[in-house]
C-alpha cells in the first residue's frame, strides 16, 4: 500500500504535504474544462455582440431606408398635389373665361337690341312730331320743286 501511495501522491513544492495525484489530475482537468468553457463562453459572447451590432446596423439602415422612402413619397405627393391644383386652376380659368365670353356676347347682343330699340323709339317720336300730310301733298311739293 505504501508503494501505491507513493505513486498516487506527490509532495507539494511549497509546503511539502503529500497530494494525491488523482486529485491533482482531477483539479487540472477541471481547470482545463473551466478554461475551455470560459473561452467558449467568451467567444459566444463576442459572436453574439457582433451579431447584435450587425442587427443594429441593419435596423439603422432599414430606418434610413424608411425615412428615404417616406421623403420620396412626401415629395411625390407634394408634386402630384401641385399638379392637381394646377390642373384644377387651368380648368377653372377656362370655365371662367368661357363664362366671361358668354356674358360679353350676351351684353353685346343686349346692347345691339337696346340701340335698335332706341332707334325705333326715336323714329316713332320723330314721326309723332311731324304732321302727317297726305301723300298728295308730297307729290305736289315734288312737282313744285
Amino acid at each position: 500500500m505504501s508503494a501505491q501511495k507513493t505513486i498516487d501522491t506527490i509532495n507539494c513544492p511549497n509546503c511539502g504535504k503529500p497530494i494525491a495525484i488523482t486529485e491533482t489530475l482531477r483539479h487540472q482537468l477541471a481547470e482545463e474544462a473551466r478554461a475551455d468553457l470560459q473561452q467558449e463562453l467568451t467567444e459566444r459572447q463576442q459572436a453574439l455582440a457582433s451579431k447584435e451590432k450587425e442587427l443594429q446596423a441593419k435596423e439603422a439602415k432599414l430606418q434610413d431606408g424608411e425615412k428615404e422612402i417616406g421623403s420620396r413619397v412626401a415629395t411625390q405627393v407634394k408634386a402630384e398635389k401641385a399638379k392637381l391644383v394646377n390642373d384644377a386652376l387651368k380648368t377653372a380659368r377656362a370655365e371662367v373665361c368661357l363664362r366671361v365670353q358668354d356674358l360679353e356676347s350676351l351684353a353685346t347682343e343686349r346692347e345691339e337690341k337696346l340701340r335698335e330699340s332706341e332707334k325705333k323709339e326715336l323714329q316713332l317720336l320723330k314721326e309723332k312730331r311731324e304732321p302727317k300730310l297726305p301723300d298728295e301733298h308730297w307729290n305736289w311739293m315734288s312737282l313744285a320743286g
